[in-house]
């Protein structure tokens, strides 16, 4: 069966996480305070298959958008995600 995310990386950290998820259910490792099993996966994931180069992608095609006629709306909602990926914040007068 083929998925999205394939690979060595992918199946050490899969077995990784249900070796951790196992001692999790099992008592041998506890559950930092206010956290779920599920809170411990999403951050592995995330640290392991972080994509550091979102940042600049989101910088660079930022700077090619530009308005298509009258799709304003849509202007304005592509602008709002590449500024997210490009940790912009969206209040700053300067990105208004």
């Amino acid at each position: 069966m083929a998925t999205l995310t394939e690979g060595l990386t992918v199946e050490g950290w899969s077995e990784h996480t249900y070796a951790r998820l196992d001692n999790i259910q099992s008592g041998t490792t506890p559950l930092p305070p206010n956290t779920t099993a599920w809170d411990i996966l999403e951050k592995d994931f995330l640290e392991l298959f972080i994509d550091y180069a979102e940042c600049e992608r989101g910088c660079d095609e930022l700077k090619r958008l530009s308005v298509a006629g009258d799709y304003v709306d849509k202007y304005i909602a592509t602008f709002e995600v590449l500024a997210c990926h490009a940790n912009m914040k969206l209040d700053d007068p300067v990105n208004l």
